[in-house]
């Protein structure tokens, strides 16, 4: 098995199977960001088209109600996980 690097999508299964080349130039494209426990990556009122992949230790993925209460919540770990989930958008 290979070791990971710290900067390095080769721990995403997404990408397991791409030339070394071409993960060196996807890896070359991320903006790498280190998060504390308990700090938010993005919320429902996030506007971005930016994709999120976990790579090490996890997060906590969360939904509220408009009044506030948790109505969903999952755990993530980093690496070999790849998810998506989307938000209904309000009519």
């Amino acid at each position: 098995m290979v070791q990971a690097q710290e900067n390095s999508l080769q721990v995403i299964d997404l990408f397991s199977e791409l030339p070394a080349a071409k993960l060196d130039e996807l890896e070359q494209c991320c903006r790498w960001v280190r998060l504390g426990p308990n700090k938010t990556v993005f919320n429902r009122d996030t506007h971005d088209r930016d994709i999120y992949f976990v790579v090490h230790d996890g997060v906590q993925i969360v939904n509220y109600s408009s009044a506030g209460r948790e109505i969903w919540h999952h755990d993530e770990a980093g690496g070999g996980a790849a998810f998506y989930f989307t938000l209904p958008v309000a009519s």
